[in-house]
């Protein structure tokens, strides 16, 4: 894998989750993306009405992967951005809540540590339990997402796995 310029955006990596996992849900997780990030957290994780706005019926909705893996996904983005907030000096926390208030841009996901995947792939089983995915899809779908996610994670000290060894 060649290392990234830029990190991928949250909707970038559920379409490679979804795709994997579940191809049919495409369209919704395209949907999602072209929203602004609060909107589609508040659609994800309010609880449903009788007049549900995408559509679906409640049994349905339960069973979708997508929601759980863009939830998961929302949640690390979020936690990256808050962690490097408070590690910011003052006016930089200023300047950059001044931003945010703009048009939001889509969130990122960074490359994350080995205890960040896990935090992850941890939520995507709760997520999934939660809203009713077999025992078996979330498994499957917590170690796709935990793979994706591991891909991109730095490799700390010694030697890369795509360079060779030197033979002694």
């Amino acid at each position: 894998m060649t290392a990234e310029t830029t990190a991928p955006t949250l909707a970038d990596v559920a379409r490679e989750v979804i795709g994997r996992m579940a191809p049919e849900e495409l369209p919704l997780v395209e949907g999602l993306s072209r929203l602004d990030p609060d909107s589609v957290r508040r659609r994800l994780t309010r609880h449903p009405t009788p007049r549900e706005p995408l559509g679906f019926g409640l049994t349905e909705v339960a069973t979708l992967l997508s929601p759980v893996v863009w939830i998961a996904l929302d949640e690390a983005a979020r936690r990256t951005v808050v962690s490097a907030e408070d590690g910011a000096i003052n006016g930089g926390k200023a300047l950059w809540r001044r931003l945010r208030r703009g048009r939001r841009a889509p969130l990122v996901v960074p490359p994350l540590t080995e205890a960040q995947v896990d935090q992850v792939r941890a939520r995507v089983l709760e997520l999934a339990a939660a809203r009713g995915v077999a025992p078996k899809d979330a498994t499957a779908l917590a170690d796709c997402l935990g793979k994706h996610l591991a891909a991109r994670t730095p490799k700390l000290g010694g030697v890369h796995d795509d360079q060779p060894t030197p033979d002694a």
